[in-house]
């Protein structure tokens, strides 16, 4: 189970969108808290999980605040309304990751 988790984190276009188009997909955000949310039962009772899950969902908050940050200090980007989506994202991803999914367990 843990594997199909990872590669349909892999397979979320979310980062993809973000990084590419600098474009805040709606679907494919909630599509990614759907699978956050699978991984957060699934691992409930595990103590152990994969090193490449673990960095992978390591990696997801913190790339959505590296962007937040770049969006928000430049005075020339005019699209104010993902630099709110990006920040209200990058908590919500953060405390899920990290207080409800990462903290529990250590990587093998």
């Amino acid at each position: 189970m843990e594997n199909i988790l990872l590669d349909l984190l892999k397979n979320n276009n979310f980062i993809n969108q973000l990084r590419q188009n600098m474009v805040f997909d709606e679907t494919s955000y909630q599509d990614l808290l759907n699978i956050l949310e699978k991984l957060k039962i699934h691992l409930k009772n595990k103590d152990v999980i994969k090193k490449e899950l673990a960095a992978y969902l390591y990696e997801i908050p913190k790339i959505v605040f590296i962007w937040h940050q770049n969006l928000s200090n430049d005075l020339n980007y005019k699209n104010k309304i993902i630099i709110n989506q990006l920040e209200d994202a990058w908590v919500e991803l953060d405390a899920l990751i990290g207080e409800d999914i990462l903290w529990r367990t250590e990587s093998t």
